[in-house]
């Protein structure tokens, strides 16, 4: 009917402005950086690509997305909010990509997409970081209307479209490479099956080239592989993929949020598989008597509108595909993951669910249908997205600035955990003598290679005894020890532990032990000997992400015995 037409219409508008709303209430609200997106950008900030290329190994990513932001601090945009400018227009790009996507598909608009990824907090919190997570999402979004073009019209302007586009996105994200198989793979069997010989060899040498872009990083990764095993989990089975995949797609409603997801995927599933087995002239008369009955006409104004088509039909394995080598190259990477590893796996998954619902569009039921689930996502989503992406992103700035007004030269600070160092040497301005727990000196970007050192050295726990004599010379002095983050405080005639050089302890190569150890030779020296320990509030006026939400301590006075 014209007038579900417009319906979806004004609902696809609705939905991209306050999503629109979403992405700027981050942008304003995100404050400082934290310390992954200080990462990038002091990698980015260094003088020269070599520079930049042999410090890619303490980065998660390809140089692409570096490069953008070296160019766009060089533009005068450095500061805080001129970056957080940059995650605004990355998400504003991928709800255009939304749009494009449909468009170069012919689908009617993207309710489903617009409402699964515009309405996320894990999209925008994390797509709009100063990260390369959300540029990744972008491409991949947009990816797979551009090889099904090529397939269908293997001309060369389709190709340098899909070709450019492939290359950015490998070069952009690792987890690209694996959305560029998961689609390639299924589109080129068709292309052998259609016997379409031009449309093969283009996105043959459009995969082919995308991957043979990436050697240039075997040697880095390897440099990487020297120190990454204490981020290695051990047991990176299939239930921890999917609890962290469940965290990643249900930051709102919990299980409700998850059961939405699995609906909408197992409605996008049946679609798929009713536009696979049902022979394409029943499909194309019931959709036509659909259409008699409503008086309408397809979304695009002919009969090949009213049926999924071949992308419709190997949508279905796309999903699968995808779904199965995202697990297997997270468990080859054998990281902890966080939401944000997954945003390419939901972006594609949100694409393939609504272009199957949509594919059968002619069918005034599932129209309606559609138009009922993207607005109840928008009235049970909104609200509390809302809340979520007006998070804060670190308190640490703020109290790099609290320190700053109430220390003084005499006084030391200490850092744990040391991570978060990244963030507080962007902000500190003070002149007091400060280091990290463990002692990696004074980072600009994540030095675990430091860490695994510290790790296997004969005697691991004295890795800390600058940190330690640093401590005790500003207490006996009358300073006071700024302590940013906590430490571990033993219970009474407990004694720290003491381990073995790594990997020859009973936790391997698990760095939470080391630094549990090397804290609690820190929690027992104030215990055994400092005066006081005080809280210092650290005055901050909205909520802030748990990823880098950090107390402060002042410690105070020194005993030469314990009590």
């Amino acid at each position: 009917m014209k007038h579900l037409q417009r319906i979806e219409l004004g609902l696809a508008l609705l939905l991209t402005a306050l999503a629109v709303v979403l992405h700027l209430r981050y942008a304003t609200h995100a404050g400082a950086l934290w310390r992954d997106e200080v990462n990038s950008v002091e990698i980015a900030a260094l003088p020269s690509l070599g520079e930049m290329w042999n410090n890619l190994q303490f980065d998660s990513f390809p140089i692409a997305w570096l490069v953008i932001l070296k160019i766009w601090c060089g533009l005068g945009f450095a500061s805080d909010s001129g970056l957080r400018l940059l995650g605004f227009l990355t998400g504003i790009g991928g709800l255009a990509a939304i749009w494009a996507n449909a468009r170069l598909l012919k689908r009617p608009v993207p309710l489903i997409a617009l409402a699964l990824l515009g309405l996320s907090p894990t999209v925008i919190r994390w797509g709009d970081s100063i990260r390369a997570w959300g540029l990744g999402l972008l491409l991949t979004i947009i990816v797979l209307a551009l090889l099904w073009q090529v397939i269908e019209k293997p001309d060369w302007k389709r190709f340098a479209a899909a070709f450019s586009i492939c290359v950015l996105g490998v070069q952009t994200s690792y987890y690209f490479a694996v959305i560029l198989f998961s689609i390639g793979v299924p589109i080129m069997v068709l292309a052998v099956i259609r016997k379409n010989w031009r449309a093969l060899t283009l996105l043959a040498l459009i995969s082919g080239v995308s991957a043979l872009s990436l050697f240039p990083y075997v040697g880095m990764m390897r440099r990487a592989g020297d120190w990454n095993m204490i981020l290695h989990r051990p047991d990176f089975t299939f239930g921890w993929f999917l609890e962290k995949l469940t965290q990643a797609i249900a930051p709102l409603w919990g299980g409700l949020d998850v059961a939405i997801w699995l609906g909408l995927v197992a409605t996008g599933c049946s679609v798929a598989f009713f536009n696979a087995t049902y022979p394409e002239p029943q499909r194309r008369k019931c959709a036509k008597k659909e259409l008699a009955k409503s008086e309408s006409v397809g979304p695009e104004g002919s009969d090949s509108s009213l049926s999924g088509g071949p992308l419709a039909n190997i949508s279905l394995v796309i999903l699968g595909l995808v779904f199965v080598a995202y697990f297997l190259f997270l468990q080859t990477l054998s990281y902890q993951t966080n939401a944000w590893y997954y945003l390419s796996l939901m972006g594609l998954s949100a694409i393939l669910v609504d272009f199957s619902i949509a594919s059968n569009i002619g069918a005034t039921t599932l129209r309606v249908m559609r138009i009922g689930m993207a607005s109840a996502l928008l009235l049970l989503w909104f609200p509390v997205a809302w809340t979520q992406v007006g998070q804060r992103q670190t308190n640490v700035d703020l109290i790099a600035h609290t320190i700053q007004s109430s220390s003084n030269s005499a006084d030391s600070i200490i850092i744990n955990p040391w991570e978060s160092a990244i963030t507080f040497q962007r902000y500190y301005k003070g002149n007091c003598v400060w280091s990290t727990l463990p002692p990696v000196g004074i980072p600009k970007v994540h030095r675990f290679d430091l860490v695994k050192e510290m790790m296997t050295q004969s005697v691991p726990a004295d890795a800390v005894k600058p940190l330690l004599s640093q401590a005790e010379t500003t207490l006996k002095s009358g300073g006071k020890l700024w302590l940013i983050g906590g430490v571990e405080f033993l219970q009474n005639g407990a004694t720290p532990a003491i381990l073995p050089p790594a990997p020859n302890s009973p936790y391997g190569w698990m760095n939470v032990a080391y630094y549990s150890m090397w804290s609690q030779q820190l929690g027992n020296l104030i215990q055994k000997h400092a005066l006081r320990a005080t809280q210092v509030e650290v005055p901050c006026a909205s909520p802030v992400s748990a990823f880098e939400n950090l107390q402060l301590i002042v410690i105070e006075g020194w005993r030469e015995k314990s009590l």
